[in-house]
């Protein structure tokens, strides 16, 4: 059960880190926090994890 905790969590993660937006610039352009490598590197590595979890328990 932690391996599909894992993956659930890193999808909801993912999709929540694209919708979610943050201004930046002068001028404050809105962009998803997924653009930032802060979020995207934690997500990805969960997400990761979670494919090859899979893969060695079945």
């Amino acid at each position: 059960m932690g391996v599909s905790a894992l993956k659930v969590a890193g999808c909801i993660t993912a999709m929540y880190s694209q919708h979610r937006q943050v201004r930046v610039g002068n001028h404050g352009q809105a962009v998803p926090i997924m653009s930032f490598s802060t979020q995207q590197r934690p997500i990805l590595k969960a997400l990761a994890f979670g494919d090859v979890l899979h893969a060695y328990a079945e």
